[in-house]
Formats: C-alpha cells, sequence, structure tokens
C-alpha cells in the first residue's frame, strides 16, 4: 500500500526501529522513539497513556490519599464532618484512608477530600 505514497520511507524507518516487537509492546517497553516520527508520536503516546491508566489513577489517588491523612495526623481533622460536608459515605472513605483501597473513593472525590482536610 505504501509503494508510490510519501510515507514508504517514514514507515521504513518506523518498522526498523520496532524490530520484532509490535508497536504497542514497544510503547509499553520504551515508550515513544522520537526517530520514528511525529505521525506515530501520538497514537504511542495515547496507547501508553491508556495502558497505565489505572496505574497512574492508583498514584493520583495515593496522594491525596497522603495529604488527607497528614492533615489529620498534624492538625488532628476528623473526618466525619468532612464527609458529611462532602456528601460522601463515611465508611467509604475511612476504607480508603485507613486500608488504602483505591476502590472506595473516585479520583474527583479524593481530590475534593484533599481539599477539605487542606483547609480544615
Amino acid at each position: 500500500m505504501t509503494d508510490d505514497s510519501e510515507l514508504r520511507g517514514e514507515y521504513e524507518h518506523a518498522a526498523d526501529s520496532l524490530g520484532e516487537l509490535a508497536p504497542q509492546d514497544y510503547a509499553l517497553e520504551h515508550g515513544y522513539d522520537p526517530s520514528t516520527g511525529d505521525r506515530y508520536r501520538k497514537v504511542l503516546n495515547s496507547f501508553y497513556a491508556d495502558w497505565h491508566r489505572p496505574e497512574t489513577l492508583a498514584r493520583s489517588k495515593s496522594i491525596r490519599r497522603d495529604a488527607c491523612l497528614r492533615a489529620k495526623r498534624e492538625r488532628g481533622v476528623p473526618v466525619t464532618p468532612i464527609c458529611r460536608e462532602l456528601g460522601l459515605n463515611v465508611g467509604n472513605v475511612n476504607a480508603w484512608l485507613k486500608n488504602g483501597d483505591m476502590s472506595k473513593v473516585s479520583l474527583e472525590n479524593a481530590t475534593r477530600l484533599a481539599r477539605a482536610f487542606r483547609a480544615a
């Protein structure tokens, strides 16, 4: 399909760069390789981001959890009044704070909680 195309050279260079790896495997192992050209950058970066979304989400929630725990420990900020103010389930928030159960709180609510704990 690329025999008569201006993309032929770029395609061959990208294929050589990937070697035996499928593009998604290459992206997972190495991230974006600038030598493959800009046409592939968005696709590989998008795939990489989607593939690692669960880890990124958990890391983001963990950072917010640490901020909440720090405020709770240093300033004695109580959990229940903040949960009531935000309309959140106290049991879910406690499971997130005490046990680190990331499934109990969304990123949006983790952000709201971190802000509330900082403001308290």
